[in-house]
């Protein structure tokens, strides 16, 4: 089962494995350490799946719409690299439980939901719970 959920949500043991795609845990515009992301919250890094910082940016900065950065970031992740990554992913959540994990408290905006969803689109057999 592939699962999403926010780091402001409570951690659970049905989270099986938890999987941060944050580029970094720090607090916004600072160097200071995120308090609401501890190094216990997770079981692995994977900043690689993480927005390319740019494209980040200029969402947070409202300069391009959801839609925009959804289709560009689904575009970052049909790279071959992102790919085999993906493939790597699903393969995992085909044996146990994986958690994909972001900040963001919307699932409907987040780019954990994007992942899960190319995920699940090569993989439809895959349970998903994205939250």
């Amino acid at each position: 089962m592939l699962r999403t959920k926010s780091f402001l949500d409570e951690k659970e043991p049905i989270d099986g494995l938890r999987i941060s795609v944050m580029r970094n845990h720090l607090k916004p515009g600072t160097l200071q350490p995120d308090p609401d992301i501890p190094d216990d919250a997770y079981d692995l890094w994977k900043p690689s799946f993480a927005p390319k910082v740019g494209l980040l940016n200029e969402l947070r900065n409202d300069e391009i719409s959801w839609e925009d950065f959804s289709e560009e970031y689904r575009e970052y992740l049909r790279h071959p690299m992102n790919g085999v990554r993906m493939h790597q992913l699903a393969q995992i959540a085909l044996e146990e439980t994986v958690t994909l994990l972001s900040k963001e408290a919307d699932p409907e905006h987040s780019y954990r939901t994007i992942i899960a969803n190319c995920i699940s689109q090569l993989y439809p057999k895959l349970e998903t719970e994205l939250k």
